[in-house]
């Protein structure tokens, strides 16, 4: 599966590697989707996240039919909006110790990580005034 997320606010699908690609029925803010990324949960079938300009993440749980907001624990600098700029960023998925994906989120007021067990996103201390990317 090949997510892409445009400048609308919806998301993309391609089951054959690129060649095609069909939009996620799923419901998003018309904001830009800035990063996308999809995490095995052990459910069997993989969450797809969403981070966006202005109201942060989004998951679905259900393939993409429907995304719910998963914003606890997140902040945003006002000087963002006063520059014109996205409050968040990029998200990606890292492998965690434990054999679950640590989720990431980049934002202007810093760096965010997901805990899972508690459903929140929390600060993530990298000495930097805002972050741009994530890899």
């Amino acid at each position: 599966m090949t997510l892409v997320g445009p400048s609308t606010g919806t998301i993309l699908r391609s089951d054959d590697r690129g060649v095609s690609f069909t939009p996620l029925e799923g419901e998003l803010p018309d904001e830009a989707v800035l990063g996308i990324a999809s995490v095995d949960d052990g459910s069997g079938q993989p969450a797809i996240w969403v981070s966006s300009a202005v109201s942060g993440t989004r998951r679905s749980t259900d393939g993409g039919a429907t995304f719910v907001l998963v914003d606890d624990g997140l902040s945003t600098d006002p000087q963002a909006a006063e520059n014109d700029l996205p409050a968040f960023r990029g998200l990606t998925a890292a492998d965690a110790a434990d054999g679950r994906a640590a989720l990431f989120l980049a934002g202007y007021d810093g760096a965010f990580r997901f805990d899972a067990d508690a459903d929140v996103w929390e600060p993530s201390e990298t000495l930097a005034d805002h972050v741009t990317g994530l890899a």
